[in-house]
């Protein structure tokens, strides 16, 4: 069996190799992106299908460029291909280019496409454009009287930021229901710290993207807004992306079809995040099913389709993982993912004659039933916000 795993990089695998947890030779293909997250996927394929050949290609830094990684896996003879990517822009509600060119390549070519189904449980909401009374602004409570009707993120240290993008139901390339978004400091609604607003009028894609960063010592809370510019109310959909330390408030957040992307493609196995000391339920950050599909025709896709374990052991190569102490470890969907494919690797190998839909059928049908998913609240820090206003500035 060949397995291909598309990740950031590999920068660190031949020191994994000389630890034994990754075989002689692994058929890099490209690692132009860099990093050590692929070496850790590549460690837990060999850890479960030891005999697999293993290749690797990195994300590419755009979505044609990782169709093209996909293509090159499958030209290498990769019968089961894993990746543990997702890019801000892939559609929400339908199909995008990453999902059509999967869906195009498991119909002609004999593939078994497994992917990771996200960490947005916590940093996700979804309904339908409901505004506060006399404005066109969105009220994330849904209508329900609040004292916080936004999202919230605290930026508690310099560098700590958030990227917030916005999807609606409407149609790719044909969108002329004009929405913005904007992220205020909290407390200061005089101006925006950053906006975004791309015009919809007939011709464009339902998507906004906007991102802040605080550039002080002092702790900055923020709050996400979206604003109806023209047109009608549409189902939204927001996606807020931490780093350097930011944590997401859990007012408004809601867990529920927080898979989207490829991941949420027919014939893709979508995998979730189950501790492995903890089986019995989904991490608190894995994303929820199911999928909303609008376009071409409205869909409702039962996702994700499978858990995987995550936590485990990893050499630690490159020094990527979570130090426990005593060993370093792979949390995350993207953990999992991998897990599942070498399995269905591992399967394969028994039966080399079954095409990959009788591999893909026969893992789903006999996976155990490991209970319902963890609290929709667990992925944020509730809390009340601030009575005044900080003076941080980001």
């Amino acid at each position: 069996m060949k397995v291909g795993v598309i990740s950031d990089g590999v920068d660190s695998w031949a020191a994994a190799r000389d630890t034994s947890d990754l075989p002689a030779n692994v058929h890099v293909l490209s690692n132009e992106q860099g990093g050590d997250e692929g070496t850790a996927m590549l460690e837990i394929v060999h850890d479960i299908a030891p005999e697999a050949e293993l290749y690797f290609h990195d994300m590419s830094d755009n979505q044609l460029g990782f169709n093209d990684a996909i293509t090159e896996l499958a030209d290498a003879g990769c019968q089961v291909i894993v990746d543990d990517i997702s890019y801000f822009a892939e559609p929400a509600f339908e199909d995008g280019l990453i999902a059509t060119h999967i869906r195009d390549l498991i119909a002609c070519r004999n593939i078994l496409y497994v992917s990771s189904a996200g960490n947005h449980a916590g940093r996700h909401y979804q309904g339908h454009f409901t505004p506060e009374q006399g404005t066109n602004v969105q009220n994330f409570t849904n209508g329900s009287p609040s004292s916080y009707p936004r999202l919230y993120v605290r930026l508690p240290q310099k560098d700590a930021g958030v990227y917030a993008c916005l999807h609606w139901d409407d149609l790719c390339g044909a969108s002329g229901d004009d929405y913005d978004l904007a992220i205020y400091e909290y407390g200061h609604y005089g101006s925006p710290v950053a906006i975004s607003e791309m015009r919809q009028s007939g011709s464009g894609d339902p998507y906004e993207q906007v991102g802040v960063c605080n550039d002080d010592v002092v702790s900055v809370d923020v709050e996400i807004n979206v604003t109806r510019y023209a047109g009608l109310g549409r189902t939204l959909e927001v996606y807020l992306y931490p780093f350097g330390g930011a944590q997401i408030l859990s007012y408004n957040i809601v867990a529920a079809d927080s898979i989207f992307g490829h991941p949420a493609a027919n014939g893709v196995v979508a995998v979730a995040a189950a501790r492995v000391t903890a089986p019995g339920a989904l991490e608190s950050f894995s994303s929820w099913g199911p999928s909303t599909v609008r376009w071409p025709s409205p869909e409702l896709r039962q996702k994700p389709d499978i858990a995987g374990p995550d936590g485990n052991r990893i050499s630690g190569a490159g020094d990527w993982g979570y130090w426990d102490g005593s060993h370093y470890r792979f949390y995350g969907t993207s953990a999992s993912a991998p897990h599942v494919a070498a399995l269905a690797a591992l399967a394969w190998s028994g039966n080399p004659t079954a095409t990959a839909n009788q591999v893909r059928t026969a893992l789903l049908e006999t996976a155990d039933d490991r209970g319902l998913p963890a609290s929709t609240t667990a992925g944020g820090t509730a809390g009340p916000m601030p009575s005044g206003s900080p003076s941080g500035s980001v």
